[in-house]
């Protein structure tokens, strides 16, 4: 395999695979999106429902947020797949519902503090410059370095039997350097665009659209982080396996005799 095809197969596997799972729904999803922002320029009910969602959304404080984004990034997506029924799906037990909704929720809590923060660094204005600029601050600071490790890790968590000692011996700089690029990469292509086109709308339509974009992107999202995991948990194998062949004469000779026949 040539070294730019390990790269691709290394960073965009995973969400070549998710992809393709799941076209149907993210299609759906982004449509939806397209006909929302439609809506509420032509139908004067679509406007009515999206500046009721934002004055729920204001009234309901941070509770209202993470609600919203456990239905967007957990219920939806997983309501879809479930509908679907892609191949290899698999549905969520009651931990897995608690570890994603969990996840959802502060990330949530985590998103409307940023956007909050951003609107008081750069105003509300919604002019190209403004935007870029939060874009940049967006998926070069906050994204990178704090929202998808945070996904990394609370899935190193699952993946360590909910174990929190063992799940940060397991979390040093080369567990982000090999598992936050298959993270990161989609999240641009993704995610670059999508805030262009929020950024650029009214704030009530704002988090109205907010919905079926962040569920398109959950439908990829977990399944990636999923990936990733699984990734990391198959090479800590191998290592460990490795160590013990090392430290064992005899388990080292028989697979060195292996090798050989």
């Amino acid at each position: 395999m040539s070294a730019r095809g390990g790269f691709w197969r290394r960073n965009f596997g995973p969400a070549s695979h998710a992809l393709r799972n799941y076209w149907p729904a993210f299609l759906a999803l982004q449509v939806c999106a397209g006909l929302l922002v439609a809506g509420y320029y032509a139908v004067s009910p679509v406007r009515e429902a999206a500046h009721w969602l934002q004055g729920w959304k204001e009234y309901g404080g941070l509770l209202f947020v993470a609600a919203a984004t456990v239905f967007s990034g957990a219920l939806l997506p997983e309501g879809l797949k479930a509908l679907l029924r892609p191949q290899g799906y698999r549905p969520l037990d009651a931990a897995g519902w608690l570890h994603l909704g969990i996840l959802m929720a502060f990330l949530g809590i985590a998103v409307d503090a940023f956007y909050g923060f951003q609107s008081r660094w750069f105003g509300e204005a919604d002019g190209a410059g403004v935007v870029v600029l939060k874009i940049l601050v967006d998926q070069l600071l906050y994204a990178p370095l704090f929202a998808l490790p945070v996904v990394l890790v609370w899935f190193a968590w699952k993946e360590n039997g909910y174990d929190i000692r063992r799940t940060a011996g397991a979390v040093h700089p080369s567990f982000f350097l090999s598992r936050l690029p298959a993270l990161y990469l989609p999240n641009l292509l993704f995610w670059v665009p999508s805030l262009a086109a929020l950024y650029a709308l009214p704030g009530e339509l704002q988090f109205l659209l907010f919905i079926p974009i962040n569920a398109a992107w959950c439908l990829l999202l977990v399944l990636i982080a999923r990936e990733v995991s699984a990734r990391g948990d198959s090479a800590v194998g191998v290592q460990a396996r490795a160590r013990a062949a090392s430290s064992n004469p005899i388990v080292g000779a028989s697979r060195q005799s292996d090798s050989r026949s």
